[in-house]
């Protein structure tokens, strides 16, 4: 925990000394960041694989280094005659000052699975109460961000309060940002060498060209999924064969339901959907099955959920069996499959 000293006087803009004590206060509470950070990457990772959205997962402590530099900048852009970068509010409340002490990265393979990632995050964890918790991706940033709130629902009562931002990127902005952040020059900056400029916009340009072949490359495989014969092999591929015959992005415990799908159909494939019924349509009928039972919050933000209670007239006695073998904490779909009455 960081302390003020006593006897602190009016605001007054950061010395480099003071800047040199913070970084220290930092570094013998790192740790926590750490920790942080760590238990909202296992969090993401559960999370997002249950969504069926491939990503890899990453997170860190800012190093006591970055850190300095961090505080640098901002003394260096903080106003002499009103400064908000004080000593004091730096020892009590860092990491509201600073709200990328702890990082997760959550970097996806298709940049079309980036809107959809972000939007879980948006949607499954609090935001941090401070200004501006929520940018979007920017075209030279590359990367969309959140700051997240460890509360009351993360077991770890010890790290309730921290802030952790979470960035979200393709792999080749993921891989741009990085390199540009590692060469340490400010892209704007008026002693920048020509040559970085131009190896910077070159690195921008392939990262942008990566993204378009990747896409290309993903989007030839999931067109094979729609392939009436062609079988679903894993909850991702359920997830793009729905979503297509929907057109837009669906939410909800796609891992779950396809372990339930691939149980009672043999074998699961775009033709099997379809014989099925209309998907836009079962997923209306879920929504007001959800509502009989009690289920009107989760039911109108779970698209899985709503799926699942369609089936329910097909394949209940099935799905009830399937769900009673479920381990861990009970969950609002095995609830409502176990609820379920003919």
């Amino acid at each position: 925990m960081l302390h003020p000293v006593e006897g602190a006087t009016a605001p007054r803009l950061i010395t480099p000394g003071e800047i040199e004590v913070v970084v220290g206060l930092y570094r013998d509470s790192m740790a926590r960041y750490e920790e942080a950070a760590s238990v909202l990457e296992h969090r993401l990772r559960r999370e997002l694989r249950a969504a069926a959205i491939k990503t890899l997962v990453l997170s860190r402590a800012k190093h006591p280094d970055e850190v300095r530099r961090t505080l640098v900048d901002l003394r260096a852009a903080d106003d002499p005659h009103n400064p908000s970068l004080t000593y004091v509010r730096l020892t009590t409340e860092l990491n509201r000052v600073v709200p990328d002490l702890a990082r997760a990265r959550v970097i996806v393979y298709h940049p079309v699975d980036e809107q959809a990632a972000f939007e879980l995050i948006l949607r499954r964890f609090p935001l941090a109460d401070v200004p501006n918790p929520i940018e979007h991706k920017a075209d030279r940033a590359r990367a969309s961000r959140a700051l997240v709130d460890l509360d009351e629902s993360f077991d770890r009562p010890s790290l309730r309060g921290s802030i952790v931002e979470v960035q979200v990127a393709s792999i080749s902005s993921h891989i741009f940002n990085e390199l540009e952040n590692d060469i340490g020059y400010k892209a704007n900056a008026e002693d920048t060498p020509r040559e970085v400029h131009e190896g910077i916009d070159d690195l921008l340009h392939l990262s942008r060209l990566t993204d378009r072949a990747v896409e290309r490359l993903l989007d030839a495989r999931r067109r094979r999924l729609l392939d009436a014969e062609h079988p679903l092999e894993s909850p991702e591929d359920l997830r793009h064969a729905l979503e297509h015959a929907v057109g837009h992005t669906l939410t909800g415990d796609f891992m779950r339901l396809y372990r339930l799908m691939d149980s009672v159909i043999e074998p699961l494939t775009s033709g099997a959907l379809a014989g099925l019924g209309n998907t836009e349509e079962m997923l209306a009928r879920g929504v007001e099955v959800a509502g009989e039972l009690g289920l009107h919050e989760t039911g109108g933000d779970d698209d899985v959920l709503c799926y699942t209670l369609a089936l329910m007239p097909v394949f209940g006695v099935e799905f009830q069996e399937l769900a009673k073998s479920w381990r861990g904490p009970s969950n609002d779909m095995k609830t409502a499959i176990l609820n379920w009455k003919k």
